[in-house]
């Protein structure tokens, strides 16, 4: 993203906003938007176990420096709530999917929440590794995006490849808060 839309977020911002991080792994982004938007409630989801332990740290570490309210949730986010296998065929702690691998290196069973059920936020980030198209159709199901603006951040190379995949890709009255 510009600097122009970094800046046009923290004026839309500055007052307290939630927000959402799906697929927060170890709590990059929640720190650094603790910072940006220091009044802000933020959400974070992270399924994988090892991955969830060291972000339950890096938010205990910098709490106490931020006046945003974090919390953390160790469930995976996808169109369907229950129980899934993640997938590991990457090379770091960031590659694990819920999106279907033919060999993936190692498996975790996890508990999924259905994205319906997600709370409503200003401010989303989704880095799911090829999961995200399903939880943002699941999104737009159930008119998540109608229900107030939305800045946006995802890892969008996997979205172009799942709609490379057949996947139409959707259109989103959302902006990119990060590209």
């Amino acid at each position: 993203g510009s600097p122009e839309s970094l800046d046009e977020a923290d004026r839309a911002f500055a007052e307290r906003h939630p927000v959402v991080d799906i697929g927060a792994n170890i709590g990059a982004f929640a720190r650094w938007a603790s910072q940006r938007w220091k009044r802000s409630s933020i959400k974070c989801y992270e399924p994988q176990p090892s991955n969830y332990k060291h972000l339950k740290r890096t938010i205990n570490e910098f709490k106490l420096l931020d006046s945003a309210d974090i919390e953390t949730f160790n469930v995976a986010v996808s169109s369907q709530g229950g129980y899934g296998d993640l997938s590991f065929d990457g090379l770091n702690c960031g590659e694990w999917t819920l999106a279907p691998l033919d060999k993936p290196k190692a498996k975790v069973r996890v508990v999924i929440m259905d994205a319906v059920n997600m709370p409503d936020a200003d401010i989303i980030k989704i880095d799911t590794e090829g999961a995200e198209m399903d939880i943002l159709e699941r999104l737009d199901e159930c008119n998540y995006f109608l229900r107030g603006k939305k800045l946006f951040e995802s890892c969008f190379f996997h979205i172009q490849d799942l709609s490379l995949q057949g996947k139409d890709r959707l259109e989103f009255s959302i902006s990119p808060l990060l590209c």
